[in-house]
């Protein structure tokens, strides 16, 4: 073994976390998907002003993201 190929660390993915990171895309697709869905049934269907529907997303993605617990370790 030459000295390139001993500090070359690479090991091959398997098939099970290829197929994972190949399927990260149509994941956040559906995820915006089901968002928008979500808007414009709360602004045509319940009548909610659109800065309203902001106002409401936007305090469940930061009480989503833990931000609001007190033992998370993330410094703002």
């Amino acid at each position: 073994m030459n000295e390139v190929e001993s500090e070359t660390k690479y090991e091959p993915f398997n098939n099970k976390r290829m197929f994972a990171f190949s399927l990260g895309v149509p994941i956040i697709t559906l995820m915006w998907s089901i968002r928008a869905m979500i808007q414009l049934y709360a602004e045509k269907g319940l009548k909610l002003s659109i800065f309203a529907v902001l106002i409401i997303l936007a305090i469940y993605a930061i009480w989503d993201a833990n931000f609001l617990n007190l033992k998370s370790k993330i410094i703002i």
